[in-house]
């Protein structure tokens, strides 16, 4: 090899090592993180305008600065001194929407007194990570799907009149290769040096500076628990001593199995403690060296008091806490097992709660654990279908199909176009689907080719054309007592699909086949429906209680509308009435009720005809009875977007309108 070859390749090597030597460096050195997190200033290494106690990019909250005492790594942190009920500082960050992120973060605490957490800013379905141990940094980490949102405020919140200082450091909102905490039982002295030497022999294992790979977020349906939950009779269905004893669960004071409430399958733990501090637990058998994913569901009745879950103050435990109240919350996060062999979960009701809490779905699972993808299949009654993670799609209509040459539009084929080419999640009918008697050889003649090519995502109802026989053999099959559209001697029924609960009612020949009236057997269970329900809920049928024609307003349906409104339901779907029309926010009375009212929308523009207005309804925002379409909604956990969508060659629109969800009223 000649000289000049020689020093090529000596070169070449050189460059190489400096560039693995500049790589290494830059995984390990403070303050650099992986760029998949989206938090700026994630370490508080850059100070801000205001000075050296101004970390830049964050809004300091009362008594928190930047500080140097006291560090996870790089040489700064968040410190806070505050001592009184609450404060935040706090960051908004620019996310994608329906993505899995991974957050996480340090925390110490000088004491046990007070609160220390990092959740987001009352965002639906948000994630509170409180640390309680003490002397120590504290990994805390855990998912949240963006759903639609594209923005999200982080908060590193001290409340709860904390008596000793409390730091945070290395913020992390990752989308991708999210930081895992990596013991390596290196022992540290209560603060950090920059050489992070062994200082003494406590045992305070801390983590490598370089964020780990990932942990996958891996796929959970609501039933089963996961393959790999540890956890014995997670879901309370089996009962122990009695039918109030949960298998395999050491029930705290006022702690008993329930079935008032549950997420899925027939039961939950219950709790009715109203004092300072008990617990439900369950010891279980670990894998050393695993990382593991802590999970489950809390409902709370109201905010008062601590509803968590949490692991047997073990070293580096972690505590999923909810704070928010009126649904089922999941809450997940994950902990590396170390050199642990067993582990005691807890299930805590502290704090002095005044309102009931229920716990459900317990998990702790390891590679291949839940994530939150909600089916709430509580109501056994009609079809559930698994919905895609983020948001989810429904359309709809109703009036929909009649025999070509009939003297009527039957524009049921482009109505259905819209359908085929949305590929929703689900389609609803507001009943009428078949004109005008709705015989089986009819179904099958005329909305069979048309909105029957989506017929495995249909939910029907039924309406006053659609016979008594041939709606049931179409869509539940001949002969068959139940199915898609209800049992034959109901009719109505309900299902959950995302974070939604949505309800079939039978509103035929306006509640003369089967009555609709207060006490009767539809409104009775419609109630009971609702009160096991409480999360966004849709209700559709054909009759409208209001309508900008007298002919169409349907009074008989009074007291299916007052259920809804006791009950909270967001939106009142239904056609009869030939034309498009969306009210504003409205009581059962039919008075403007902006914060809690029922939004009632009358899309009966599925292909028939067209029916003219005389009166316009009060609160009546929109009506159209020229354009043939279908409804379509956005559904996410806490809000809904409408939009009306027309057929080929037509203009005309609405929405998109998007709202947030209200729940019932007070």
């Amino acid at each position: 090899m000649n000289k000049n070859k020689k020093g090529m390749l000596l070169i070449g090597n050189m460059l190489l090592v400096c560039a693995l030597t500049a790589y290494a460096v830059a995984l390990q050195s403070p303050g650099i993180v992986l760029a998949a997190n989206v938090v700026q200033n994630s370490s508080f290494e850059t100070a801000g305008a205001g000075g050296a106690a101004d970390a830049a990019n964050w809004t300091e909250g009362s008594l928190h600065a930047r500080a140097s005492d006291k560090f996870n790594t790089g040489a700064w942190s968040l410190k806070s001194t505050f001592r009184g009920t609450g404060t935040d500082t706090r960051q908004t960050v620019t996310v994608a929407a329906s993505t899995a992120y991974t957050y996480s973060g340090y925390v110490w605490r000088t004491n046990a007194v007070g609160g220390a957490c990092m959740d987001m800013n009352d965002i639906a379905g948000e994630l509170t990570l409180c640390v309680t141990t003490a002397g120590s940094w504290q990994f805390k980490s855990g998912t949240w799907n963006s759903g639609t949102n594209t923005s999200v405020t982080l908060r590193l919140i001290t409340d709860a009149s904390p008596t000793g200082d409390i730091w945070f450091d290395d913020i992390s909102l990752d989308s991708g290769s999210g930081p895992t905490n990596t013991p390596t039982n290196t022992s540290l002295s209560p603060t950090n040096t920059p050489t992070n030497t062994s200082l003494g022999p406590t045992n305070t294992p801390t983590h490598t500076n370089t964020p780990a790979p990932p942990t996958n977020t891996p796929t959970r349906t609501n039933t089963p628990v996961a393959s790999g939950n540890v956890i014995a009779n997670p879901s309370f269905e089996i009962a122990g001593g009695s039918a109030a004893d949960a298998a395999s669960w050491t029930e705290g004071t006022n702690h008993a199995r329930a079935s008032d409430k549950f997420n899925t399958g027939a039961w939950s733990l219950k709790s009715t403690y109203r004092s300072t501090g008990t617990d439900t637990r369950q010891t279980v058998s670990i894998n050393t060296g695993t990382t593991y994913t802590y999970s489950g569901y809390v409902w709370r009745t109201n905010t008062v008091g601590g509803a968590c879950m949490d692991m047997n103050d073990i070293a580096g435990e972690l505590a999923l806490c909810v704070t928010t109240a009126g649904s089922w919350q999941f809450k997940s996060g994950t902990w590396a097992s170390g050199s642990n062999t067993s582990l005691t979960v807890r299930l805590i009701t502290d704090g002095s709660p005044t309102g009931d809490i229920w716990f459900d779905d317990i998990s702790l699972a390891g590679p291949g654990g839940p994530t939150n993808t909600p089916t709430r299949t509580n109501t056994p009654a009609g079809p559930t279908n698994t919905p895609p993670a983020g948001s989810i799609v429904v359309m709809g209509a109703g009036d929909i199909a009649c025999f070509p040459g009939s003297g009527l539009n039957c524009k049921q084929m482009e109505t259905s176009n819209l359908i085929v080419n949305a590929n929703p999640d689900k389609v609803l009918t507001f009943a009428d689907n078949q004109y005008d008697s709705g015989v089986l050889s009819d179904f099958n003649a005329v909305y069979d080719p048309s909105w029957g090519r989506f017929k495995n995502k249909t939910s029907p109802s039924r309406g006053n054309h659609d016979g008594n026989v041939g709606y049931y053999d179409y869509f539940n099959g001949v002969g068959n007592f139940g199915g898609p559209a209800g049992d034959r001697d109901k009719g109505y029924y309900s299902f959950n699909l995302g974070a939604w609960h949505f309800v079939s009612i039978n509103t035929n020949d306006k509640c003369l086949i089967l009555s609709c009236a207060a006490g009767s057997a539809q409104e009775v269970w419609l109630r009971s429906d609702l009160a096991a329900h409480p999360e966004c809920t849709i209700v559709f049928m054909h009759h409208p209680r209001w309508a900008s024609s007298t002919t169409f307003a349907t009074a008989e349906v009074q007291a299916i509308v007052q259920a809804m409104y006791d009950y909270g339901v967001e939106l009142y779907l239904a056609g009869h009435a030939h034309f498009y029309e969306r009210f504003a926010r409205q009581n059962a009375a039919g008075n403007p009720d902006a914060t809690y009212g029922v939004r009632e929308i009358v899309t009966g523009v599925g292909g028939r005809d067209f029916s003219g207005f005389n009166t316009v309804a009060a609160n009546s925002e929109v009506r159209q009875n020229n354009t043939f379409g279908v409804l379509k909604l956005t559904l996410s956990s806490n809000q809904y977007t409408i939009q009306f969508v027309p057929i080929a060659g037509s203009s005309w629109t609405d929405g998109p309108i998007t709202e947030s969800c209200h729940g019932p009223h007070p």
